[in-house]
């Protein structure tokens, strides 16, 4: 979790949520898990995101007007910050961001007992190229990932490269659908699943030096051409071959040193 905030920070964010389902849809549905110290409450967020964008400037003029924002400084100055149109966020991430911050993000309840709150905001524009695309002219390098969730290592690494051509993009577009069909593969202590998402994020702003991983690095770079023919080989393959392929970092064969 990002930020730490009291009880009293998160029921004084009620009017935000307000706002979010006046203009966006914004719908909580919640569930507890564990008792006592241990217990977590899990929050699985839904909001029509095209609203949101679209409805942008009226939502920061109803946020700014919130006896919250008047009464705290950062909180107004956040506000006034906020982006008024689509293309004014850096990257898909961005919004969902923007989104997490108005609800309230990593709230623990002070006490006798500690209660978890976990959000999963899932962001449409992350699927979208053209968005995406526009996000990483802004960027002085940009990067997009590869993802690994190893399920017998019990670990996730990441395999940025630079951002496609729009000649990779057709091909690797197709792999990521492929990729998002296969069903993750049970290994007995955990399962495997690969993902390749589209959303730029500045070279400079990935940690290099993540020690969050003991197998191999959790963020790795790849430094090779990507050879297109490779990854349209790889599109006529079956589930099995695609893991075998995958699998442990496989992915840096599909580039040309």
């Amino acid at each position: 979790m990002d930020n730490v905030y009291n009880w009293e920070y998160f029921k004084n964010k009620t009017p935000y949520r307000k706002i979010l389902e006046d203009f966006c849809d914004l719908n909580i549905c919640s569930w507890r898990t564990g008792s006592g110290y241990y217990a977590v409450q899990h929050y699985n967020i839904s909001y029509n995101q095209e609203k949101f964008v679209q409805n942008l400037p009226l939502i920061k003029e109803k946020l700014m007007k919130t006896k919250f924002a008047k009464t705290i400084e950062s909180e107004m100055a956040y506000v006034k910050n906020l982006p008024e149109t689509l293309n004014d966020f850096e990257n898909a991430y961005a919004i969902s961001r923007v989104v997490s911050h108005i609800i309230c993000d990593g709230c623990i309840r002070k006490g006798s007992s500690s209660i978890h709150y976990k959000w999963d905001i899932k962001s449409r524009y992350s699927d979208d190229i053209e968005f995406n695309q526009t996000c990483a002219t802004k960027m002085n390098r940009p990067v997009i990932k590869f993802s690994e969730t190893n399920g017998w290592e019990r670990e996730h690494w990441n395999f940025y490269f630079k951002f496609p051509t729009n000649e990779e993009i057709i091909v690797l577009d197709k792999l990521a659908k492929k990729l998002a069909e296969m069903p993750p593969v049970n290994q007995r202590v955990g399962t495997t699943s690969f993902q390749l998402n589209f959303v730029p994020v500045e070279y400079n702003s990935v940690n290099w030096n993540s020690n969050r991983t003991s197998y191999m690095r959790h963020n790795n770079f790849i430094q090779g051409k990507l050879n297109i023919d490779k990854v349209s080989e790889v599109l006529d393959f079956s589930n099995n071959a695609l893991f075998e392929f995958f699998y442990k970092g496989g992915v840096e064969n599909l580039f040309d040193n």
